[in-house]
């Protein structure tokens, strides 16, 4: 949205320079020859044409982001306060959408003027080609999100299906990010990939019932498995201590005495992994030293680091 004002405010600023005489695209940006029904457009202007060309490409970008992203943002409200969804795929999307649209598919320059050494570029994009270049594409971006999807309704068991369904949460964002492109563009409905997939994940996690095994330190057991049994019914698992599933994080917290230091320290090392049927579907370690003015503040950031990783780790399973 600053982006947007910003580029408002400097054509406005460019605008007050203009002559009688000149283009009127440059102060109205759309004209009988490109409509705004037709085309998106976006002017820009530089001390050459090159750099004309390269600000108006540039504020066409910006304008189609804001579009894109405001029409995706309410859509993700309004989807949210009618299905409770609890997997925040908002970002990812948001990622796919800018990341996408650096260079706006079937964009170009259509128009040029030049007075007084400063260049004017209009940059547009023919909304019924766009749409097909994106149709198209999100074609191909669904033929291998399907692909993935199926190979992950291949594993077998459910933390393998579950953790490799939640991989395919990226390609979905891009589906994703096409779709709400065209949505802007031609205004009809296309439907989301990322609510079947939730769903399906969902689904899966229901499955998966997991014990919690803690190999640590007696003092800190009780807090780990309890920071482990909170986040996997966060993500939709029944904790059984008879689960099939097991869930196994070793986590050891070592003082270390350095001759001659100011600071007192601690290494953490962690170890995660998750079993079905004796199969490993996952795994983790992680290794780090710690330190602070006092053994018990080395203590306390070496179990909050171990803490932190494990749940980091749980969350990226599959991503």
């Amino acid at each position: 949205m600053k982006n947007t004002i910003l580029a408002i405010a400097a054509l406005a600023l460019l605008c007050s320079c203009v002559s009688l005489g000149s283009p009127s695209w440059i102060k109205s940006t759309y004209d009988s020859r490109l409509k705004e029904k037709d085309y998106l457009c976006a002017v820009g202007a530089g001390p050459d044409l090159q750099g004309a060309s390269d600000s108006a490409m540039a504020a066409l970008s910006t304008v189609f982001i804001a579009q894109v992203e405001s029409f995706q943002a309410y859509r993700m409200t309004s989807q949210e306060s009618s299905d409770g969804n609890n997997l925040d795929t908002s970002e990812l999307i948001k990622t796919a959408i800018v990341t996408s649209s650096s260079e706006i598919t079937g964009a170009q320059i259509s128009d040029s003027y030049a007075k007084d050494g400063v260049y004017w570029a209009r940059a547009s994009l023919n909304r019924k080609k766009a749409i097909k270049l994106y149709e198209a594409q999100a074609k191909d971006l669904s033929s291998e999100l399907a692909k993935q999807k199926s190979i992950a309704l291949d594993k077998a068991g459910a933390f393998a299906r579950f953790s490799a369904l939640r991989s395919c949460l990226g390609p979905a964002a891009q589906v994703e990010a096409c779709y709400a492109k065209l949505r802007v563009l031609s205004e009809k409905a296309y439907d989301s990939p990322i609510a079947s997939l939730e769903t399906l994940i969902k689904s899966t996690s229901a499955d998966i019932t997991i014990s919690i095994e803690a190999d640590c330190d007696a003092s800190i057991k009780a807090s780990v498995q309890s920071a482990l049994a909170s986040y996997c019914q966060s993500l939709g698992f029944n904790v059984d201590p008879k689960g099939r599933t097991r869930l196994v994080c070793k986590l050891d917290l070592s003082p270390i005495v350095m001759s001659g230091s100011p600071y007192c320290y601690t290494s953490v090392s962690l170890s995660l992994s998750v079993l079905e049927d004796k199969a490993e579907s996952f795994s983790y370690a992680y290794e780090k030293r710690l330190a602070a003015l006092s053994q018990s503040d080395a203590d306390r950031k070496a179990l909050n680091e171990g803490l932190s990783k494990v749940l980091e780790a749980l969350k990226e399973a599959g991503n």
